[in-house]
């Protein structure tokens, strides 16, 4: 019997030795769940461990509805591709970011219209955490049915797409996704970043605007997405920066109750369609730039209809000139504006002290040349429209049913 009970007590010390070895999970970027894990309020959430250095699928694995699957302890790093699978719930600590940025990164994260993948924070308010950063340039990169809620702290998108100092150029698919409760912007595209697809998707109580991109990538912007929602700033603000995509870009109507935002001057040095309907606001000081240097290619084409206006304007809640208007510096016969607004510009003057709400400027060319038909010019500071050198300079061609009122120094001047 003493034998019997030294063998089972050497089995139970031989047990307590193996136990923690036969614990080992396969992926080190996942540790092992916590019920009482204070950085969630979820049980059966598992925490991955930043940063992520080998291909990894996340799977809906928490079976209580609602809660999250997975939580990070603070910033959460990809270097590897990150598949994700729908359902599935990530939630972040107070301030944290998820930053995509290596060569190797990629984000596949597609769910489904009644299985969405969510990107929260632990503690359910607007700008508790930062938000998604992607810096890698992988054409994997794409957020499917997916919903960003919560982000925003220290004034950081809840999205952002960038490159990494111009070495690098971000990229990312956004379609059918919620971006939501964020205390800033939705989503940030800047000049180095490239929005690969953009398509039906959803801007709702951000603080900021819904969108902030540059003109090139404004051009891959959607008329089916939700811009208007309660946002700081109902649609898209677009920055400083020039249109040099090659060939003709297209700028879509937001919507009745959402615009565009101008906060710089834009210069457009390639083809520039605006769909009807579309709504700009100018920031004071402000306006838009077609041609000039290195702009040989560049044309405006706005055409409206008489229910669906395309509007040119300084900000709603200003009700005199204000920005600087509309220069067109090419002679192409594709520049034209029809069943268009062009209201309070000639806030400023032009380069040569001039104001008015458009300007044909033939300093880059021997003319600057534009249609213009059922369009309204109001309001402005100045001319409705300036021709510069004279008739012999400037062509504005007129085909009819526009309407010129309160343009103090005359509807067409030269």
């Amino acid at each position: 019997m003493k034998n019997l009970t030294k063998f089972i007590l050497q089995l139970i010390f031989l047990g307590i030795l193996i136990l923690p070895f036969s614990c080992t999970l396969e992926d080190d970027s996942i540790g092992g769940g916590d019920d009482d894990n204070p950085s969630t309020g979820s049980t059966g959430a598992e925490e991955l461990i930043s940063p992520i250095t080998q291909d990894l699928t996340l799977t809906d694995i928490n079976p209580n509805e609602g809660e999250a699957d997975y939580y990070v302890e603070s910033s959460l790093s990809l270097d590897a591709v990150l598949t994700i699978e729908p359902g599935v719930i990530i939630e972040f600590p107070s301030n944290a970011r998820f930053m995509i940025e290596k060569e190797t990164a990629a984000i596949i994260a597609k769910g489904t219209a009644t299985n969405r993948i969510i990107f929260k924070g632990a503690i359910e308010s607007s700008g508790s955490w930062r938000g998604i950063k992607v810096e890698s340039n992988d054409v994997r990169n794409h957020f499917d049915y997916c919903i960003i809620e919560h982000a925003g702290s220290s004034e950081h998108p809840a999205l952002s797409i960038n490159g990494d100092n111009f070495l690098s150029t971000g990229k990312a698919k956004l379609t059918n996704s919620i971006i939501r409760n964020n205390l800033w912007t939705g989503m940030l595209v800047s000049s180095d970043g490239d929005l690969a697809e953009f398509s039906n998707n959803t801007f709702e109580n951000n603080g900021g605007s819904s969108v902030k991109t540059d003109c090139d990538n404004a051009s891959k912007l959607d008329s089916n997405t939700k811009y208007a929602g309660n946002n700081g700033f109902d649609g898209v603000r677009i920055y400083e920066s020039k249109l040099e995509l090659p060939g003709e870009s297209v700028w879509p109507d937001l919507g009745v109750d959402a615009s565009y935002l101008v906060e710089a001057n834009l210069e457009i040095k390639q083809g520039l369609k605006i769909e009807a309907g579309a709504r700009f606001q100018f920031e004071p000081g402000n306006g838009m730039s077609i041609g000039g240097f290195d702009g040989e290619n560049a044309y405006l084409i706005a055409i409206g209809t008489s229910d669906k206006k395309i509007i040119f304007s300084g900000l709603d809640e200003l009700s005199e000139p204000s920005w600087g208007g509309i220069a067109i510096q090419e002679n192409d016969v594709r520049n034209e504006l029809n069943h268009c607004e062009v209201s309070y510009g000639g806030g400023v003057e032009f380069e040569d002290g001039r104001r008015a709400n458009i300007y044909l400027d033939t300093d880059w060319n021997n003319e600057a040349r534009l249609k213009i038909a059922n369009t309204v010019i109001r309001n402005s500071g100045g001319c409705g429209v300036y021709i510069d050198d004279g008739q012999d300079g400037g062509v504005l061609i007129d085909n009819g049913g526009n309407s010129f009122t309160n343009n103090p120094l005359g509807n067409t001047c030269n």
